[in-house]
């Protein structure tokens, strides 16, 4: 899978802070979060909830 710093930097900092919730909408990115066990909200989602 690949993507960029941004989102391989969004997923270590969730991880580390152990966050209820990551913001990701690259689908490579969104794999690897939820295979890592975060919780992967987008942000239509976000915008959604609002």
């Amino acid at each position: 899978m690949s993507f960029g710093r941004g989102e391989s930097e969004t997923i270590a900092l969730a991880k580390e802070l152990q966050t209820d919730f990551v913001i990701l909408d690259d689908l490579a990115a969104r794999k690897m979060a939820t295979n890592l066990g975060l919780n992967v909200k987008g942000t239509l989602a976000i915008l959604k909830k609002l």
